[in-house]
């Protein structure tokens, strides 16, 4: 750390959408003197490195289809053409739906779109084809020959026995798969953005905690003991900091960029800024010695394995892990899982949930186990073996798109976050989005040449369609 710089850029948290914006920041200002700090060791260590970095393009807006797909190509850009190594794997996506859920979300008129100001109103499937989406539909059938495993009809006695557990087992009648989705290393990911930011001459401060962002006046000199009054124009002068000894420090700034994902609100509510994210718990179970169930050549995928498999009961998935004989499950509860609140003792919040999420096995047991022994009754039961149970925590925002914000009274201050889960699969269109706001630009120009506005990922100019395909 040296106190003599004035930097003329310093992001506060190096996670994937810190690292991706502070790279495409000094693609823009080469000359400009740029710093990343975190408090974790090295970059992407937060929630980045927790995430189970699945994505897809199966979405129900343009929006979304477009964020998601921009990204999702330059990272197979860098693989192809860069020879950067992101373990990007295309298995697909598979849904497994009732016929309620097929006729409710997949057939039926629902959707309006806006096209060149004009509306009209059309199915899912028609957005997917309009928007050259590859998928396809699998009868009930089909699932039969290519994916046996599964058990998608259920005797009166099967039902009965379950509803004894209170759980109304549903009939799988299709599978909609989308082959364009997979996964990828969120680490890799966000090492490869590190090492490009680097070799442009951008810097990283580690094991260095932001206790607060500094104020002073306008156009003023820093002064530690300051203390804004309700007559002066604002700005930021910089952050305090503290390293893992205790010592504190300043680092003093021409601007700020928060970038800390979860922990947003840790920062920002002593400014009295209000973020509208809120940080939740999500859950990850590995389980191992599953070769023969992830072994699968009807799916088309270059590895021979099922798809990522979402069942019909409460959003609950199975994601296999090539190259292994683990698969990964998981499920997004909302009712009854609390949003987390930051605690603050000092200069650190003490919520030991947002600071160091931890798995629960009896969560496992009591809500995914079921579910998975009634789909997959020769596959999950209660030997199967948890290796390693994980947890991260979501920034989520009130319509699931990221906040992407430059504060309306203090103009050198920014923040971005709230990308509910969708940071890895989204990230590299994020991170061009908060760079072109930082710069001032009107639009930010993705991968692939498309432009979306960036205001509105603002909160006070939002304007962003509702997104219903959450996962």
């Amino acid at each position: 750390m040296k106190e003599d710089i004035l930097w003329d850029y310093v992001f506060v948290g190096a996670g994937i959408l810190g690292t991706i914006s502070a790279k495409y920041l000094k693609e823009r200002f080469p000359n400009k003197q740029i710093l990343v700090i975190d408090k974790n060791s090295s970059t992407g260590q937060g929630n980045t490195v927790r995430s189970n970095a699945a994505y897809r393009n199966i979405f129900d807006t343009d929006l979304n289809v477009l964020l998601s797909t921009a990204s999702i190509n330059y990272y197979k850009h860098l693989e192809s053409n860069k020879g950067v190594n992101l373990e990007l794997q295309e298995l697909g996506y598979l849904w497994l739906l009732t016929e309620e859920q097929y006729q409710e979300k997949y057939t039926k008129n629902i959707r309006i779109n806006s096209d060149s100001g004009s509306y009209e109103q059309i199915s899912l499937i028609q957005f997917l084809q309009k928007n050259t989406i590859n998928f396809e539909f699998l009868s009930q059938q089909e699932l039969g020959t290519v994916f046996p495993e599964v058990k998608t009809q259920f005797s009166d006695e099967e039902k009965s026995e379950y509803l004894g557990l209170n759980l109304e087992l549903k009939e799988i009648q299709h599978g909609f798969l989308g082959r364009q989705c997979g996964v990828l290393n969120p680490d890799l990911v966000v090492k490869a953005y590190e090492k490009m930011f680097r070799e442009l001459g951008g810097q990283f401060y580690f094991d260095i905690e932001v206790t607060r962002v500094l104020l002073k006046g306008q156009e003023e000199e820093f002064d530690p003991a300051f203390l804004p009054v309700v007559w002066k124009d604002l700005e930021v002068a910089g952050v305090e900091v503290m390293n893992r000894d205790g010592k504190r420090d300043f680092i003093l700034t021409k601007n700020v960029i928060l970038t800390t994902g979860a922990w947003i609100n840790q920062l920002l509510s002593p400014l009295g800024i209000n973020s509208s994210i809120r940080a939740k718990t999500r859950q990850l179970f590995t389980i191992c010695n599953m070769s023969s169930f992830i072994r699968n050549s009807h799916f088309a995928n270059q590895f021979n394995t099922i798809p990522f498999t979402i069942l019909p009961i409460g959003g609950i998935f199975v994601k296999p892990v090539p190259n292994t004989d683990c698969v990964v499950v998981g499920c997004s509860d909302d009712i009854g899982r609390e949003f987390l609140q930051e605690s603050i003792a000092g200069d650190r919040t003490t919520n030991p949930k947002l600071e160091n999420p931890i798995g629960e096995i009896d969560f496992y047991v009591r809500n995914i186990l079921p579910v998975l022994h009634a789909y997959f009754p020769s596959i999950f039961t209660e030997t199967s073996k948890v290796e390693l149970p994980s947890a991260g925590n979501y920034a989520y925002s009130l319509d699931k798109f990221p906040v992407i914000q430059q504060d309306p009274q203090l103009r050198n201050f920014f923040f971005c976050s709230g990308a509910s889960g969708s940071g890895i699969m989204k990230g590299d269109s994020i991170g061009r989005i908060l760079s072109a706001l930082i710069c001032g630009d009107e639009e930010a120009k993705l991968y692939g040449g498309y432009k979306v506005n960036v205001a509105d990922f603002s909160l006070h100019r939002r304007n962003l369609p509702k997104e219903t395909l959450v996962l």
